[in-house]
């Protein structure tokens, strides 16, 4: 019980204001992503194109999603939608936190891969025309999460990255990364790598990348074999945040088949 009081009253020491609902612009950058992840053996300048981007997700704002599809989604689904409850070892103290509003202006943790994708599904068919999508939300690139960062320091910006939680990318964690060679490959065909899973796959197939240092430990590396999670599972120290981007500057093939939108 003492243990699980303390899983939850760190919620409370590491409280971050919220700045989910602003999506800050991100004007197009060209930078040197490699020296951003401490990669001295390849080099290059590598353009991320214009986008926003939000704070950490807040559960006030996922419980809009969550009493969204309430309405219009099987009690089962609507259900599966909810933090992971291993984040808490006491079921009582699980029932607190998803029942009470006093966590609602704090991040939302517990919250897996595929339930983040699932909400930006939803914010992107909610805020869209109904007969076009002319941008989506998703979660971010390695590429857009790194670009935002560094923007926001250089230009003295009041952010919530790379302290207290960590952050599901929407890019796949794949160990070949490590071993490729070549000095002229791309940032983002080197590290952007994109996989979206089926359900049924192995569990190694949906390895999803995680960015940013956390209270349970400090991330010095930007890949190591911390960084990632398992697509399907949550985690009490990581959060999530969203990117917004025009579907004339991303591939959404992929993403719509995940989906199962129709182009």
């Amino acid at each position: 019980m003492i243990k699980t009081w303390i899983i939850f009253t760190t919620i409370f020491l590491f409280y971050i204001e919220s700045i989910a609902q602003k999506m800050e612009r991100i004007p197009e950058q060209h930078l040197n992503l490699f020296e951003l992840v401490g990669d001295t053996v390849r080099t290059g300048i590598d353009t991320t194109k214009e986008f926003e981007i939000s704070g950490f997700i807040t559960f006030g704002e996922y419980k809009k999603y969550l009493n969204s599809i309430k309405q219009d989604s099987s009690a089962a689904y609507y259900l599966s939608q909810f933090p992971d409850s291993n984040i808490s070892i006491d079921e009582k103290i699980y029932l607190i936190y998803i029942t009470d509003r006093i966590y609602d202006k704090y991040p939302v943790l517990g919250i897996s891969w595929d339930n983040a994708m699932n909400y930006c599904k939803w914010k992107t068919l909610k805020a869209n025309k109904k007969d076009t999508i002319d941008f989506i939300y998703r979660l971010p690139t390695l590429s857009e999460w790194l670009t935002a960062y560094h923007y926001f320091k250089v230009n003295n910006k009041k952010h919530d990255f790379n302290e207290k939680y960590s952050d599901w990318l929407l890019n796949a964690f794949e160990e070949t990364y490590f071993f490729l060679g070549g000095k002229k490959l791309t940032f983002k065909n080197y590290y952007d790598y994109e996989y979206f899973h089926k359900k049924n796959e192995p569990f190694v197939m949906k390895r999803k990348s995680i960015i940013g240092s956390s209270y349970l430990y400090e991330n010095n590396q930007i890949f190591s074999n911390r960084n990632y999670g398992i697509a399907d599972e949550g985690y009490r120290h990581i959060a999530f945040r969203i990117v917004k981007v025009k579907t004339l500057d991303y591939n959404i093939k992929p993403l719509f088949k995940y989906w199962g939108l129709k182009l």
